[in-house]
C-alpha cells in the first residue's frame, strides 16, 4: 500500500512541476514578445514624419510616445527582474539541478 501512495505522490508532483513549467514558459514567451514589440514602437514612431503634422498637440503626443518607448516594457517579477526566455532557461536549469541534488540525497539514504 505504501508503494501505491508513493507512486501517486510522485505522479502528482510531476504533474505540478509540468504545469508550473508551462506557466513559466507562457510568461516568458509573452514577456519576451512584449519587450521586443515595445522596443519596435519607438523605432516605428521615429520613422513617421510626425514633425510635418500641423497640429502641435499631435506632435507633442508623438514626442511623448517616443520618449516613453525608450524604456523597455515587459513582464517583471517583483518589478526588478524581467521574465524572458533567458529567465525561463535559467529557472529550468535550476529545477533540474535541484532534482539532481534531491535524487542524490534520496539515493544516499537508501
Amino acid at each position: 500500500m505504501q508503494i501505491l501512495e508513493d507512486y501517486f505522490l510522485v505522479v502528482r508532483s510531476i504533474r505540478l512541476i509540468v504545469l508550473l513549467e508551462i506557466a513559466l514558459f507562457l510568461f516568458s514567451h509573452f514577456g519576451t514578445k512584449l519587450m521586443t514589440n515595445s522596443g519596435d514602437i519607438g523605432q516605428r514612431l521615429a520613422n513617421i514624419s510626425w514633425y510635418n503634422v500641423k497640429s502641435r498637440n499631435v506632435q507633442k503626443h508623438f514626442i511623448l510616445m517616443i520618449l516613453r518607448s525608450q524604456r523597455s516594457e515587459g513582464i517583471t517579477a517583483g518589478k526588478f527582474y524581467f521574465i524572458t526566455f533567458r529567465s525561463f532557461v535559467e529557472a529550468t536549469n535550476a529545477i533540474v539541478s535541484y532534482f539532481s541534488v534531491i535524487k542524490a540525497l534520496v539515493a544516499g539514504k537508501s
